[in-house]
């Protein structure tokens, strides 16, 4: 009776053993039918469509594109803007990580050149606009510091008030591109009020003296 319970046992177990090859073998050829039906529809590459292998495009985080971002010494991850309030400008491409990694190897030296003088040119661009928003030029002034000129560590006492007339006139020579309604416009300024409340009344006092 012993033995014929320790066969019986033996031959559940065997076969329990291949019941679990079984799924495990279909387990692994449905995560390989699904494998195949990713790569069929894997992600366009901007460069090379789907001449690649990889099923899916990175996820950074941007709602558009997705991808990857492009690194090198020239193309960068991303353009920065320094300063206290500094953010950067991520440069993403629905590109594959191989097409990532090699992308700078294959880039010509006038392609270089070209991209540098565009990153340059939005820049300047960037900046154009600025200088056209008189809010954007009063909030400028009124961060710069006083510490330098209005100190008598660096200057004679008696030149101080000079050089205050001095940069309020260039203060003044600036905001005279704007016309008074555009300045009148800029609302609640957080570091420029004095700044538009002192030049607004000198503005004044010359356009009256001028129309008398």
């Amino acid at each position: 009776m012993k033995d014929k319970l320790k066969e019986r046992k033996k031959e559940v177990l065997a076969e329990l053993a291949r019941i679990q090859h079984d799924e495990e073998r279909a387990n692994v050829e449905a995560i390989k039918a699904a494998n195949y039906e990713s790569f069929m529809s894997r992600c366009q590459d901007w460069i090379i469509g789907q001449a690649h292998a990889q099923f899916d495009l990175q996820d950074n985080g941007q709602p558009t594109p997705k991808g990857e971002r492009l690194d090198g010494d020239v193309l960068p991850s991303c353009v920065s803007i320094q300063g206290n309030c500094s953010s950067s400008y991520p440069s993403v491409a629905q590109v594959t990580s191989a097409t990532s990694m090699y992308f700078h190897n294959v880039i010509p030296d006038n392609y270089r050149s070209w991209f540098t003088k565009r990153i340059l040119g939005a820049t300047k661009e960037l900046m154009e606009k600025v200088l056209k928003s008189p809010k954007c030029v009063l909030e400028i002034m009124g961060l710069q510091s006083n510490a330098h000129w209005n100190n008598t560590k660096y200057f004679k006492e008696e030149d101080i008030p000079k050089i205050q007339h001095e940069i309020e006139r260039a203060q003044d020579e600036v905001l005279g591109k704007f016309s008074t309604e555009e300045l009148q416009s800029c609302g609640r300024l957080s570091h420029g009020g004095s700044i538009l409340t002192r030049h607004l009344t000198a503005r004044g006092a010359i356009e009256n003296k001028e129309n008398k």
